[in-house]
């Protein structure tokens, strides 16, 4: 990766965006539309894999879970009904 490095877990890889976003963006002075295009194309392959493999093992944990971490609420109102 040419604007990435060492990117971990999504809270990494949202970190390093925002401070290249701030650096590269078109409306800054310095900014590229060029450069932001190629940030992005970088973000959303990583954002992809990292979802592909933090999520998997996430979701075998809970089946009510998605890779947001959002709560099933039918799940959770049925066992409080019992």
């Amino acid at each position: 990766m040419k604007y990435f490095s060492n990117v971990q877990s999504l809270d990494d890889l949202k970190q390093q965006f925002k401070k290249l976003a701030k650096k590269y963006h078109p409306d800054v002075q310095g900014g590229s539309n060029e450069i932001m295009k190629q940030v992005n194309a970088e973000y959303e392959y990583l954002k992809k894999l990292l979802h592909e493999q933090v999520g998997k093992r996430k979701l075998k944990r809970s089946k009510c879970r998605t890779l947001h971490y959002v709560p099933c609420w039918s799940t959770w109102q049925d066992t409080r009904r019992m």
